[in-house]
């Protein structure tokens, strides 16, 4: 098995597991992508756990990021890139790394 291209200059081996080759964790693509751990990934369908969304599935994954917006396409996975800023330089900042 070789390395396998997600984006330009972004690689991952997969590995192997009994049902064949595993996908790349979403937390360490969307890491490596932005190269920083100050991100937050959610999806419109998390609002379906808590009894307040509809019963439709989304595929889109957003994540809230200082770096950039935007759609971009990792592997076959969509992301929705969704830029934040702080008001204050000095602030604490509102979204943790997971």
């Amino acid at each position: 098995m070789c390395f396998d291209d997600i984006l330009q200059g972004l690689y991952y081996y997969p590995k192997k597991t009994a049902l064949g080759y595993d996908a790349p964790d979403e937390k360490i693509l969307i890491r490596a992508f932005l190269n920083d751990g100050w991100f937050l990934i959610t999806s419109p369908s998390v609002y379906n756990v808590l009894g307040i969304g509809t019963t439709q599935l989304y595929t889109q994954t957003v994540i809230y990021n200082h770096k950039r917006q935007g759609q971009v396409t990792l592997g076959n996975r969509a992301f929705s890139d969704n830029l934040t800023f702080a008001e204050d330089s000095n602030a604490r900042p509102f979204i943790y790394a997971i």
